[in-house]
Order: structure tokens, then C-alpha cells, then sequence
């Protein structure tokens, strides 16, 4: 009796714990039964959602594609990015891929520079400079290449040694040079419209020198017309040029002795650059090549508190800020802070400071890979 007791206790017990094991399940069933038409709705949604993303945001631009759409411009606009963009002349009715032949620029023809003197200079840096508000007298109108020349690497150089030479004569010199007898009157000192090197330009203002704009003014092209009148202008010449390189180098140049040259690569999205602090945006195409740019200086992002470079293009006054744009620091793929080229004056070679970095800088130079 004992035994069957004992068994029956035992068959109770197990009916228990199944009865326990089948209530256990039933509740994990009974929890997707009641909320799977929420997680279908969910994941419904976040499929929905992720849909809705992907036609947002343009998964890249391709470069048959017309830099101007105002679809596009009006749909950047109205999210929250650090910049506006906008339309302009220079771009109207033109392909991506038709303006990398403004890009076929290139910083230095030499292996070895000269670093730039000011780099043993120990001032503080400020935290802002613009050169257009310390020497508003030096400011002059802003150029346009145009759409068939690859002429910044001329433009950016020559237009930075007026300021300069403004600068260092203390606004006596405000006169605008002419990049155009380098783009055209030069055997083997540039490509003429295809392109060319900073340094080469920079060169020939210390060989021959530069004449005023109103001796040979720019005209787009690499026609040598007018070329034999510029014998009959007076040059301005530079002692040298030099190498700054990185953030800190580069601002203490500027802030010393006025604007430098830099190289950019080149995205679609600062084609249509209007205001605001330009950053890359991911979907942005890449375009072949460099664009030169004078760099005037430096301010802080009230938003984010970061840096961010002025800088003055030469695609119009119609481009940008007048011509001018606001470009965060630090941007790799830009590689604009890599390395600026800078004239130095006969000015700033006169003074004692200068003649002694001068003979310091002899034995001091920068060797870098070619961009």
C-alpha cells in the first residue's frame, strides 16, 4: 500500500510539473500572439522609415549629372546642415564631369621648398583674422576664371602677392596684378589654360615680376594676344616663396604677412556653395583634380565651436559669400591645410627679423610628396 501510495504521489507530481511546463509555454505563445501585430507594425515601420531615408538622402551624385538642381538645393536647404547652397553662373547648364577641366592644378614643381620664416616666429595666434577686415584697403573685386580655363593656380598666386605687397606697404600698393602673362606669355611656365603649378607662378615673380591687371587683364583664355605690351609695364617682384605647413603654421603666416595659396580636392556639394560652414557631406562625388584658393584666414563656428578657414575662390562674386567661403579645418579629404605657398615680399626681406630667418631658412626646407 506503502508503494502504490508513494507511486501515486509520484504520477501527481509529474502530471503537476507537465501541467506547469504546458502553462510556461502557453504564457511565452500567449506573448507573441498578443504582440505580434506590434512588432509587425514596428518592423513595418522602420522598413517604411528606412525607405523613406533612402529617397531623402541621394545615395551619391554621378557625373552626367548637372551641377545645379534646384530640386537638390531646395532639399539640402531645408535640412539642418551647416551650409546653404545655391545656384550660380559660373555652373549654370554645366556637368560634373565637364568642370574637372578647371581642376588641373598643382602646388609645387620642386621637391624641396623653402619653410616659411614666420615659423619661428613665438607670438600668440589669434582667434580670428580676416584679411578683408584688418586691411579693408588691400580688398579688391574677385576674379572669374571662367569655365574653359584652369587658371587658379595663376589667379590664387598673383592676386595673394598684391596683398602683400598692399599689406606691407601699409596700403600704398593697392593695385590688383595680372595672372594672365602666366597663364599665356610664358614658354614652358605653366599649361596655359590646362593647368599649372603655384610654385611656377611664383617664380616668375621673382625672375621677371608681375604687372598690373590693367597692363594685361585676365580674359579667360591662353591666347598669347597682347603679351608683347607687358615689356612695356613696370614688374613687381618678389624675393622668394615659401612653405607653411599644418594649421598652426599656415594661421601664423597669414596673421604675419598676409594671404597664402593651398590646393582643395574638389566635391560636388562645394560647387554650389552659398554660406554657412562647408563640411563634405557623405553623398558628395569627388571630382578629379584641385581647385588653388587664397586662404585671408580664420574664425571660430558659433554653433559647434570649431575652426573654420576663409577663403577667396575665383569663380565670381555670384559663388559663395561674394566669392568667399567659410571651410571647417581638419577636413582630411580636403587636404587644404597640408601645405600653403606664400611670396615673400622685398619688404619683408628688408627688415632685420626677416634677414635673420632668412639666413635660417636657407638650411631649412620641407620636403613633401607632390599633391
Amino acid at each position: 500500500m506503502k508503494n502504490q501510495k508513494q507511486t501515486s504521489q509520484q504520477s501527481e507530481a509529474a502530471k503537476q510539473a507537465q501541467l506547469n511546463r504546458q502553462k510556461k509555454k502557453g504564457s511565452s505563445l500567449g506573448f507573441f500572439s498578443k504582440y505580434s501585430t506590434q512588432i509587425s507594425v514596428a518592423l513595418f515601420g522602420s522598413l517604411l522609415l528606412g525607405a523613406i531615408i533612402s529617397v531623402m538622402i541621394p545615395t551619391g551624385k554621378k557625373l552626367t549629372e548637372n551641377v545645379i538642381v534646384e530640386e537638390e538645393i531646395a532639399q539640402h536647404n531645408a535640412q539642418n546642415y551647416s551650409f546653404k547652397i545655391g545656384p550660380n553662373t559660373i555652373f549654370k547648364d554645366t556637368t560634373l564631369a565637364s568642370t574637372q577641366k578647371l581642376f588641373l592644378n598643382q602646388i609645387s614643381h620642386k621637391q624641396s621648398l623653402i619653410r616659411c620664416p614666420s615659423e619661428q616666429d613665438q607670438n600668440i595666434i589669434d582667434l580670428s583674422f580676416n584679411f578683408h577686415t584688418k586691411y579693408p584697403q588691400c580688398v579688391r573685386p574677385i576674379a572669374n576664371q571662367g569655365k574653359d580655363c584652369s587658371a587658379s593656380y595663376s589667379i590664387a598666386a598673383v592676386s595673394s602677392v598684391a596683398d602683400r605687397l598692399c599689406m606691407a606697404s601699409e596700403g600704398d600698393f593697392n593695385f590688383g596684378l595680372s595672372a594672365q602673362p602666366t597663364i599665356s606669355c610664358y614658354e614652358n611656365q605653366s599649361y596655359k589654360c590646362e593647368g599649372g603649378y603655384v610654385s611656377k607662378t611664383f617664380q616668375k615673380g621673382k625672375t621677371t615680376g608681375f604687372v598690373k591687371e590693367e597692363c594685361l587683364p585676365y580674359h579667360g583664355t591662353d591666347s598669347n594676344e597682347g603679351c608683347s605690351l607687358i615689356d612695356k609695364c613696370e614688374h613687381f617682384k618678389i624675393y622668394d616663396y615659401c612653405v607653411s605647413a599644418g594649421q598652426e603654421s599656415i594661421k601664423r603666416e597669414i596673421m604675419l604677412n598676409g594671404p597664402v595659396v593651398s590646393l582643395m580636392n574638389v566635391f560636388s556639394d562645394f560647387l554650389v556653395y552659398k554660406s554657412g560652414v562647408y563640411r563634405v557631406l557623405e553623398n558628395a562625388a569627388k571630382l578629379k583634380g584641385q581647385q588653388a584658393v587664397k586662404i585671408i584666414g580664420w574664425d571660430i563656428d558659433p554653433l559647434t565651436k570649431d575652426y573654420y578657414w576663409i577663403i577667396e575662390n575665383s569663380w565670381g562674386e555670384e559663388w559663395g559669400l561674394n566669392g568667399l567661403a567659410y571651410v571647417a579645418m581638419g577636413q582630411e579629404e580636403l587636404r587644404l591645410e597640408e601645405y600653403a605657398l606664400a611670396a615673400i615680399t622685398l619688404q619683408q626681406a628688408e627688415t632685420a627679423s626677416s634677414q635673420q630667418a632668412k639666413a635660417q631658412s636657407q638650411g631649412s626646407t620641407l620636403n613633401y610628396d607632390e599633391i
